[in-house]
């Protein structure tokens, strides 16, 4: 890729090489390259994983390498009021933690480990619903040392692509013990926050439709 960028003159700006993304304290991180630099709030609203801290600084190295005419505050501003929805999307439910993420595969389950080692310590249940065609159990291991309990979901109104809980605990074998099995996501994130203690955690992921039906429910309660 570097070569033919350098055969077409165009330029190439890699992260840790041409510019950078540097943790300074619990609120600020700073952006940097060679004559310029930015203090910055935490992307996702102060809670950025690892890896949403890199995707900001490439999309500051691109506006950069565009030459936008944006003053500090505007970038400032644009980082910390960034969201997604279904990326690390938090609710409080009684005083649990409840956050969605889309997170279906081994690299985004990798991701959400890093932020749950990042963010403050909580006991944390997991709410499971993979598709058939997805890699669960390299998901599964990925987040296992994290998660205190699980509640894994059948995906059956995802159409072909849906499994049963059932068969997703069989996949699951040697990964995950006594797991709960529910027929559906909106009934395993119920009994997750039924069994989460006060100042808990739920974390709810494994694909789309798993994060469609926890944020309606969670819109529900609002």
């Amino acid at each position: 890729m570097l070569r033919h960028a350098y055969a077409i003159g165009a330029p190439a700006w890699r992260i840790a090489n041409d510019f950078f993304a540097e943790p300074v304290d619990a609120v600020h991180w700073r952006w940097r390259e060679v004559g310029c630099e930015y203090l910055l709030p935490y992307p996702m609203r102060g809670q950025g994983a690892p890896v949403q801290l890199r995707n900001a600084a490439c999309a500051i190295a691109a506006l950069r390498a565009l030459d936008l005419p944006l003053d500090d505050t505007a970038i400032a501003r644009g980082v910390a009021d960034a969201a997604v929805a279904g990326r690390l999307q938090r609710f409080e439910h009684d005083g649990v933690e409840v956050l969605v993420d889309v997170g279906h595969n081994p690299q985004a389950a990798r991701a959400l480990a890093g932020w749950l080692r990042a963010s403050p310590a909580r006991r944390t249940l997991a709410v499971y619903a993979a598709l058939g065609d997805k890699d669960a159990a390299g998901v599964a291991a990925a987040l296992a040392p994290a998660i205190a309990a699980w509640h894994l979901a059948g995906t059956q109104a995802a159409g072909t692509r849906g499994i049963t809980g059932d068969a997703l605990r069989q996949r699951l074998r040697g990964i995950v013990a006594d797991a709960a099995v529910h027929f559906e996501v909106a009934g395993a994130l119920r009994a997750a926050l039924a069994q989460a203690a006060p100042d808990g955690r739920v974390l709810v992921f494994g694909s789309f439709h798993a994060a469609a039906e926890a944020l309606r429910l969670l819109a529900g309660d609002a």
